[in-house]
């Protein structure tokens, strides 16, 4: 194995027992009111995606959860939807995105032994 593959699987496993250990449950209204912390700006393109997710969610059960990233040392928080299988990534400040298949996947397990 070369060192960025063993590299690569050491930091996801890291990230994972992080993800394990701050994962909790959390509720639309609690995300909502998180909303202007997220985004102070209201005309930021992706608030109207977050406030679209939350409300085509609202009774589903929601997860948080955080890990530290080492390369741009800051916190990384994410939101999982266990109903749809779906999420979102947010670097604070910086950015935000949908979860990808696999970090989907790793969610749904470490959600399912709750």
């Amino acid at each position: 194995m070369i060192y960025d593959e063993e590299w690569a699987r050491e930091t996801g496993m890291q990230r994972l027992e992080a993800i394990r250990k701050s994962m909790h449950t959390i509720t639309v209204k609690e995300l909502q009111e998180q909303e202007t912390e997220r985004f102070p700006v209201a005309t930021d393109p992706w608030c109207e995606q977050y406030h679209r997710f939350l409300k085509e969610h609202p009774r589903d059960h929601f997860y948080t959860a955080r890990f530290f990233q080492e390369d741009t040392e800051e916190y990384v928080e994410l939101i999982y939807c266990k109903e749809t299988h779906s999420g979102m990534w947010f670097l604070p400040g910086k950015g935000m995105g949908m979860l990808q298949p696999d970090t989907l996947e790793a969610l749904g397990k470490i959600a399912g032994e709750m």
